[in-house]
């Protein structure tokens, strides 16, 4: 796990989750990759998914962050979506930390982050 960028994460995370709209959407991408990112709204992950197989096996380990989380759609070499029921923004951005791990075998890696309104 990235500390540095969990800390960077969250925070961002926290404020969607505040937020009065439900519209609230906050966009992770990875500096130097362009093609790795992820969506962040209040109870759902959207977030480039580069593989061609099923992302269930692949994504255990993030779903066992997000307490209530599963794999609700995903299109090969695009996207998954995973909804959950965690309001811990923490938890939220460990799990966005390691989508980008795993998915983009990253090292360290600087995130660049924006929140917008849907």
């Amino acid at each position: 796990m990235s500390a540095d960028q969990i800390a960077e994460i969250s925070p961002i995370v926290q404020e969607v989750f505040e937020a009065s709209s439900d519209e609230m959407c906050a966009t992770f991408e990875i500096a130097e990759n362009p093609d790795a990112w992820a969506q962040v709204m209040k109870g759902t992950i959207n977030a480039a998914y580069p593989l061609d197989t099923s992302p269930e096996g692949h994504l255990l380990e993030i779903l066992a962050f997000l307490p209530g989380s599963a794999v609700t759609a995903w299109e090969p070499k695009k996207f998954v979506t995973l909804t959950f029921e965690s309001t811990n923004p923490t938890d939220v951005a460990k799990a966005v930390d390691r989508l980008f791990e795993k998915l983009f075998d990253v090292g360290d890696y600087s995130v660049d982050c924006r929140i917008e309104d849907l």
